[in-house]
């Protein structure tokens, strides 16, 4: 099968390191796979026998957009797009009707701007959701339902044989100035806390954006204050696998905590907008329901996470003895390549619709 994938951006976020995924697992499950997007420091992670066209797809430019996606559609032969994000999903509908070719569109947590309109919410054959919890509350639910399904992002199953750093806390997000609040929450108010009980905790940042010189600042402050170094701000970083196979405790949601778990590393529930708790056998079907967002429940405090850390580390070999059964649960869940077979079986079902 020849598939076109299509997003705006190819650096860090979950899309991204969902499609350079899925291009990657496409190709070693025999088909030919063209990525156009713009380029970013995913390419480096790309399949060479994925072809990759450096093209970013913006709002204005609209006929040379979509001349230049017919004529990469029509030279390859495509036989099904597939399109992530706002304005790829756009214009591949465009592009999707005007060539009659098959068209799937990945869902990641926007549904209201991906599927704003009657055009984006009628073309696409089938429609992909990454949460359950996503496709439930859309506003337009009812139009939509008869073609969507669920299936959550893949992600690589690797066994932990790595000596952890036993206090090590490892968070990963964007770093503009509402993801940076829970990071400076924790390195302001919790970490002295912590260090008060745990001499040797130490945290670490992964991510970029506005926020991270402001989390520097503050970094550099309680490093200074506690005459060692108690932060580590990474940056972007390509790869995190290593650096949670090291941790202790990984904190974030989404994707970050599917690939936590399947490094076989806790994962604490946690983001700007719902405070969760330390993931468990008890109840890790209502986070994989909920991409790993407590859905419901409120803001974090400084005191209700420090609360959870502790406890956390109070009861740390409980949670250890549990992750074996949690990675098996990933393992049937989110397996890459199970995850991209239940994809191409979509993309059976678009092509059988198109007929």
């Amino acid at each position: 099968m020849k598939v076109l994938l299509g997003l705006k951006n190819f650096d860090f976020g979950g899309a991204e390191n969902h499609v350079c995924d899925l291009a990657n697992s496409l190709v070693d499950l025999g088909n030919e796979v063209i990525l156009v997007s713009g380029k970013g420091r995913q390419e480096s992670r790309l399949n060479k026998k994925v072809v990759f066209i450096p093209y970013r797809l913006r709002d204005h430019g609209f006929l040379f957009n979509i001349y230049l996606l017919r004529k990469i559609i029509k030279k390859n032969n495509i036989d099904i797009i597939h399109a992530h994000q706002r304005i790829s999903i756009f214009y591949s509908c465009i592009i999707s009707k005007l060539l009659k070719v098959p068209l799937v569109v990945t869902i990641h947590g926007r549904t209201r701007l991906d599927l704003k309109s009657k055009l984006t919410r009628n073309t696409p054959g089938r429609l992909i959701f990454v949460s359950e919890q996503v496709l439930k509350v859309s506003a337009c639910y009812n139009q939509i339902k008869e073609k969507s399904v669920v299936i959550p992002n893949g992600v690589e199953i690797i066994e932990n044989d790595f000596p952890r750093k036993p206090f090590s806390i490892c968070y990963v997000s964007r770093l503009d100035h509402k993801h940076a609040e829970v990071v400076l929450m924790m390195i302001r108010d919790v970490l002295p806390l912590l260090l008060s009980k745990y001499p040797e905790i130490s945290f670490y940042v992964i991510g970029e954006g506005k926020g991270s010189k402001y989390i520097q600042a503050e970094a550099d402050s309680l490093n200074m204050k506690s005459n060692k170094q108690v932060c580590f701000i990474l940056g972007f970083q390509q790869e995190v696998k290593e650096i949670f196979l090291e941790s202790s405790l990984v904190m974030g949601v989404g994707r970050v905590a599917i690939e936590a778990l399947a490094c076989g590393v806790p994962v604490f529930s946690i983001n700007q907008k719902r405070l969760g708790s330390i993931v468990t056998v008890e109840n890790i079907d209502f986070y994989q329901i909920n991409n790993f967002v407590a859905v419901g429940n409120q803001p974090p405090t400084p005191d209700a996470v420090y609360r959870t850390l502790d406890e956390f580390y109070k009861n740390i070999e409980r949670h250890y003895s549990e992750i074996k059964l949690l990675q098996e649960k990933i393992r049937q869940n989110f397996d890459r390549t199970k995850v991209t077979q239940k994809i191409v079986r979509i993309y059976d079902e678009a092509l059988l619709i198109n007929r």
